[in-house]
């Protein structure tokens, strides 16, 4: 037993130190992927597989993994326990490079056959073209002589007959130099995607195993990816008069790892996984800390990874390219079909050169393994001067300031300007691309008949089409913050304590002189006029410069007055306000003179226990797919189901008809933490009628999750105005009057009865001594002053019709202020 024990001992420690290829030889094991467990960020692989394995050491490659795992996470297990496992390596390889390569050969060959062919053709045409025009050209047969009508008969038949066989025999050619050409053009084209896949790399996992004697096992293979991740997804069903919500949970994946996960078990978490097996290391602490200096890491002191790739360009793969590493001084070429491999330092450069083609650089990482490269033709060198374009940038509606207008393959450009107007020098034979975040980027050649003038139209992504955002009350995110990792623009920001240092009469009067690049005007002293506010400048096409407001994460619709009116700038506890290209991303065209975020009391979170809760169990969020999915390694996403559960609902609406004649329907999901509901896309159905996409934010420190189902067709609401009386009173007109009655009219359609139907209207607010408001009535309405808000809070029977009245007076002492407002239709 000692000598069996001694002996595999001193099999494994020659296994562990000596390379593997030299004391065996390589067997390949099949794998399958069996589960796949996807994070946040990146998403951990296992394969398994059933093998045998011979008496004495043993290597086995596993095929055929992805060529961007993670080798530090790879991990490897085995259950029987007389085998023991030596070392594992990892490697990059090209499966398909010596086949593709060959193909390519070929491929070539034929296409230089058929331009032989198609240049023989050529010949053959213009031989029968010489002997046409000797033909036509004998118009002088008989000489002076002359020749009888028998013999001039037979010469005529003579020349018909030739011109006919020629004519025949150049159609044939002509037939059959455009299938040729024809040939020629999907043998091009079949190139071209062998180049593409030629560079398809694939990662193998070579395994050492020692064993005393023949003997099988199953081997488990784990090793971590990054490009994947996962974003959850739900599809609600409801039905009116039902308590319940049907929930489907599901997830959006995608993943890019470069091999196919074909029906595994998926499962999806929020937890943060190991970056590698190795422990951390607490290293010595001395006091004072020293002075930290620059040095020089040499090059043999770094770890030295193998890179390798295709060069192409636009037109296929590029040989001869020098690549070069300055660092390790090492450099080489790519050969015929555009492969390249070197060794070089990790954390260094690797400069591409090439005689026809721009100068191109890309930094190696530690993680780098395949680098594929695409170089652009020089356009000085191939087309010579540059010439000066214009032009605009729009889409369906408006211009688009801020667009990007570049030079495509270099890092020269424009920006276009707040008309939409850009200005760039570019060479002849160049491309431009023109983009816009949300829309999808354009490509233009520049060509001698391309005009230096261009109205370049952009159309809309569908992929990141603008989203109805549904928030629950006192999310403290509603403002800019969740968009915080996506945003590149300029964010300013107010906070309560500045709010707090001055009592601002109006929200536009808080952001005047708080917020850099922001120029607030005052129209007038009137109630509910609004203040002239611009954040990026006021030369809009449209005329209109207003900027999109987003009270606690709701867009707040554009009216003639005051969006703004309703808030009270006490109950303000921050402002932020989104400036350049970044507003427009997440708000569409809407937002392009700015977005104005503004967190009230309502929504936000006060209280440092209340952040407690972002601790919580959803932060853990771990599930796992109720079946087996199949996620190709395309970059898109594909859609999976977790699960499917009930949810108790409680139903209520909303009007407000100054803005609209529409009701609409709220859901509220109570205790909302207990179902595990994470912010998402909603795709949602009402009685069983697919109504539209949504999206919901449940807020952490609410037990109650509310969102908008949709517009409520069986209830209609309508605001009329019953009566107004302006009145000029006193011989200085000192009392000015003006009277406003509204009436506002709700039926209830539906065969059910409403329990709660919440109408919102509103009131003036003077912000002056001399303007004053007088309320004469509302129907038992609940009425905040300060606002100017007044709410009823209805209950409808079945096809029950309530009226309710809204009455008041506004006084004024200054003749223009009466004279603007008598004709004020938002009054």
């Amino acid at each position: 037993m000692f000598k069996k024990t001694t002996l595999r001992l001193l099999l494994c420690m020659m296994a562990c130190i000596s390379m593997p290829n030299v004391l065996a030889d390589t067997l390949t094991i099949n794998t399958a992927i069996d589960k796949v467990t996807i994070y946040k960020q990146g998403a951990l692989v296992s394969r398994k597989a059933h093998i045998k394995v011979p008496a004495g050491v043993s290597v086995h490659k596993i095929q055929m993994v992805s060529p961007v795992l993670d080798k530090k996470s790879v991990q490897v297990g085995i259950t029987n326990s007389d085998i023991t496992l030596g070392k594992v390596d990892v490697d990059v390889e090209m499966p398909n490079r010596d086949f593709i390569a060959h193909k390519n050969d070929s491929l070539k060959k034929i296409s230089s056959v058929i331009e032989d062919s198609i240049n023989l053709i050529a010949s053959y045409n213009k031989v029968l073209d010489n002997e046409k025009s000797v033909l036509l050209a004998n118009d002088d047969i008989g000489g002076k002589k002359g020749f009888n009508a028998e013999q001039l008969s037979a010469i005529a038949e003579f020349l018909r007959k030739d011109l006919d066989e020629i004519i025949d025999k150049q159609l044939v050619y002509k037939q059959k130099r455009e299938k040729y050409e024809l040939d020629k053009q999907l043998v091009g084209q079949e190139i071209l995607l062998l180049d593409e896949r030629a560079m398809e790399p694939k990662g193998a996992i070579f395994v050492t195993l020692v064993s005393p004697s023949a003997a099988e096992t199953d081997v488990d293979i784990k090793y971590m990816v990054k490009e994947a991740e996962w974003t959850p997804f739900f599809e609600l069903r409801l039905a009116e008069g039902q308590p319940t919500l049907e929930v489907t949970k599901k997830v959006m994946v995608l993943q890019k790892s470069k091999e196919d996960w074909n029906d595994v078990k998926m499962t999806v978490t929020r937890t943060n996984p190991s970056e590698n097996n190795a422990r951390p290391e607490l290293k010595r602490y001395t006091l004072p800390k020293k002075t930290q200096t620059t040095s020089l890491i040499s090059s043999s002191s770094k770890e030295m990874i193998k890179v390798m790739g295709n060069v192409r360009d636009q037109k296929g793969s590029i040989s001869g390219v020098l690549v070069t590493c300055p660092e390790s001084n090492t450099s080489t070429q790519t050969d015929k079909s555009g492969f390249y491999e070197i060794l070089v330092p990790a954390e260094s450069y690797l400069i591409f050169t090439h005689a026809t083609h721009t100068k191109e650089k890309i930094f190696v990482r530690s993680s780098s393994l395949v680098e594929n490269v695409v170089m652009q033709e020089d356009a000085k060198l191939v087309y010579g001067n540059k010439i000066k374009l214009r032009g605009v940038v729009r889409d369906e509606e408006d211009v688009l300031p801020g667009a990007n207008v570049v030079i495509k393959g270099t890092t020269e450009g424009a920006s276009t300007d707040m008309d939409g107007n850009f200005e760039l020098d570019v060479s002849y034979g160049s491309t431009i691309e023109i983009s816009y975040i949300g829309y999808k980027t354009k490509t233009l050649k520049i060509t001698a008949t391309t005009p230096h003038w261009l109205d370049i139209k952009l159309d809309m992504d569908g992929n990141m089409m603008e989203e109805v955002v549904v928030v629950g009350y006192g999310k403290k995110s509603n403002g800019i913050k969740k968009w915080a990792n996506k945003l590149t623009g300029a964010v300013s920001n107010i906070r309560e304590e500045k709010l707090k240092e001055t009592v601002p009469a109006s929200i536009d009067q808080a952001l005047n002189g708080r917020v850099y690049g922001v120029q607030v005007t005052e129209s007038s002293g009137l109630p509910g006029v609004a203040s002239s506010v611009h954040l990026r400048g006021t030369n809009s096409l449209t005329g209109e410069n207003d900027p999109l407001y987003v009270v606690d994460g709701v867009p707040m619709a554009s009216t003639k007055g005051n969006p703004l009116s309703d808030i009270s700038p006490a109950d303000i506890v921050a402002m932020e306000v989104l400036k350049d290209q970044s507003a427009t991303a997440i708000y569409g065209s809407r937002a392009a003179n700015g977005v104005v975020f503004i967190t009230t009391r309502k929504g936000a979170s006060v209280g440092s226990e209340q952040y407690l809760s972002l601790f919580s169990k959803l932060q853990d969020y771990t599930a796992e797919a109720s079946t087996l999915n199949t996620i190709p390694s395309d970059g898109s996403e594909h859609e999976a189901m977790l699960e499917k559960i009930s949810i108790p609902v409680e139903y209520s609406y909303y009007a407000a008809p100054k803005m609209t004649p529409n009701v609409y329907m709220i859901a509220e999901i109570p205790k909302w933490k207990d179902h595990e509901l994470l912010a998402g896309k909603l795709r949602v159905f009402l009685n069983n009628a697919y109504i539209g996409e949504s999206y919901w934010t449940p807020n952490e420190i609410e037990d109650s999750l509310k969102f908008s189902v949709g517009v409520e067709k069986d209830i209609a609401v309508e605001r009329i105005l019953k009566s107004t009386t302006n009145q000029r009173k006193g011989l200085l007109k000192m009392n000015n009057k003006i009277y406003r009655e509204w009436q506002i009219v709700v039926k209830n359609n539906k065969e059910t009865a409403i329990k709660h139907l919440i109408v919102r209207d509103q009131i003036p607010v003077s912000t002056r001594k001399d303007v004053k408001v007088e309320l004469i009535e509302s129907s038992n309405a609940r009425v905040d002053e300060q606002w100017g808000s007044v709410i009823w809070d209805l209950q409808l029977a079945p096809n029950e019709k309530k009226t309710l009245s809204l009455i008041y007076e506004v006084t004024v002492k200054n003749e223009k202020d009466y004279d603007d407002l008598k004709d004020d239709e938002d009054l």
